[in-house]
């Protein structure tokens, strides 16, 4: 379950714990991201973390496949790590199915797999 609230155009991450709230099973995260803040209950928020091993070799190559990054829904954010020999794609996501995400890697050209 996510709300969302202020924040668009960011640039950061930033995670929190609010750890006094009035219901003791329930911690909010505050996940700030390039698009928006979310709030996500903890006892009902699935964040999950993938890292795809990609055949990306410089931005150009990324900005050919942010399209599908950012239209996927579940994506909270991404990050590239292309200096890594193995071209790391690291998503945080909710829900998202990976699996259409390497599909629109390869409909644009390039090869993903989960690590």
């Amino acid at each position: 379950m996510k709300y969302e609230t202020t924040g668009k155009n960011s640039m950061l991450l930033l995670k929190y714990f609010i750890k006094k709230s009035y219901n003791s099973f329930q911690k909010l995260y505050k996940i700030h991201t390039t698009q928006s803040t979310y709030i996500c209950v903890k006892s009902f928020c699935k964040m999950e973390k993938v890292v795809l091993k990609t055949d990306l070799s410089c931005k150009h190559c990324v900005m050919k496949v942010e399209p599908v990054l950012k239209s996927q829904a579940g994506i909270i954010d991404y990050s590239v790590d292309l200096e890594n020999p193995d071209k790391l794609v690291t998503i945080n996501s909710e829900g998202a199915n990976i699996n259409s995400v390497i599909e629109g890697f390869e409909k644009a050209g390039y090869k993903a797999e989960k690590v």
